[in-house]
C-alpha cells in the first residue's frame, strides 16, 4: 500500500499522471498498491512535477514516510511509530 500526498503547487498534468497508477480518494491524496519499480517511477515523476509531497509506503512491517520539498514538519510522537527515509532510498 502506498499513499501519495500533493501540495498546492503541483502541476495539474501530475494529478492525471497519478490517476493511472492510483486512486485519488480527496483532492492531491492518493492510495493505491505498486510495485516497487513502479513506486520509484511514481515518485520520481511527482518530485520532477511538484515542489512539495510526501510518500507513504509499507516495507518490511515498517511504515515509511519520504518527504519531498518543504512540506512540513513531523512531530516526534509520530516518528516514534515510522520510519523517516531519504528519498534517494525508496
Amino acid at each position: 500500500m502506498v499513499i501519495f500526498i500533493l501540495y498546492p503547487k503541483s502541476k495539474p498534468n501530475i494529478t492525471g499522471f497519478l490517476k493511472n497508477f492510483l486512486y485519488e480518494i480527496k483532492p492531491k491524496i492518493f492510495i493505491g498498491r505498486l510495485n516497487n519499480r513502479i513506486k520509484k517511477l511514481v515518485w520520481q515523476k511527482v518530485c520532477e512535477n511538484t515542489d512539495s509531497a510526501i510518500l507513504i509506503f509499507e516495507k518490511q512491517k515498517v511504515v515509511n514516510v519520504v518527504k519531498h520539498g518543504n512540506c512540513c514538519s513531523l512531530n516526534s510522537e509520530l516518528l516514534t511509530t515510522i520510519k523517516v527515509i531519504d528519498s534517494n532510498n525508496i
